[in-house]
């Protein structure tokens, strides 16, 4: 990291932007900090002044989040983003993970945190709250192994049909899988019927029954975060 750093701030909630501001405007290597209320107002931001750092509220109304921040980044290629977000369940994490981002801060979190979160990005690393820590040890304990076939029609998937056969089992809608993969949700539907279709079942209670008995999820598990 070299130089003053220019934030953005995208959110909807001026408490929340005061909040921010005033603990990064605390930071001696921050220059300025500007704010912006909806994607397309972001754009201009960066249009105008191109930022470092591009927080961004992932609570967001009317605005696929991971859509304005393909498009930041678009227009200004070196630009990071940290995101703030909601709740610490592990599909929450797994959600947020999905974004296009290098920073993640959970709102329950510190305020100091977000100072951490924006150095850490502005320096080509990667941030992840610590308060995420122990459902990420979940998560990653509970991912399926992929170097020992669980099953021979789970082996015959696609990579991306395994994908949205996983999202499927932990309760996420056609609709949900489509925002978190960026396709299409008519595409998601095709995946999700070969998937029944390659695997021999009739519909999501058989999905998530073949998925407990071949391992692929522990759904006592996931139930109990």
């Amino acid at each position: 990291m070299a130089g003053l750093l220019k934030i953005l701030i995208l959110h909807d909630s001026p408490l929340a932007y005061e909040g921010a501001r005033t603990v990064l405007a605390q930071a001696g290597e921050i220059e300025e900090v500007r704010e912006a209320r909806d994607g397309t107002q972001a754009l201009l931001r960066c249009a105008e002044s191109p930022p470092d750092v591009v927080v961004v509220d992932a609570s967001l109304p009317r605005n696929r989040v991971a859509e304005v921040i393909d498009q930041l980044k678009g227009l200004c290629n070196e630009v990071s983003c940290v995101v703030i977000i909601d709740g610490a369940t592990p599909y929450a994490i797994r959600h947020a993970l999905l974004l296009p981002v290098a920073g993640f801060v959970a709102r329950e979190s510190p305020a100091e945190e977000l100072v951490d979160a924006v150095r850490a990005v502005a320096s080509g690393q990667h941030y992840i709250t610590p308060c995420w820590a122990e459902q990420l040890v979940r998560i990653v304990r509970h991912l399926p192994d992929d170097t020992h076939p669980a099953d021979a029609g789970y082996e015959g998937l696609s990579g991306r049909e395994r994908e949205v056969f996983r999202m499927l089992v932990t309760g996420m809608t056609n609709k949900e899988i489509a925002f978190a993969l960026q396709i299409g949700r008519k595409t998601v539907e095709k995946h999700h019927l070969r998937v029944l279709r390659k695997l021999g079942l009739s519909d999501s209670i058989d999905l998530i029954r073949y998925a407990t008995r071949i391992g692929v999820v522990d759904l006592d598990r996931w139930v109990s975060s």
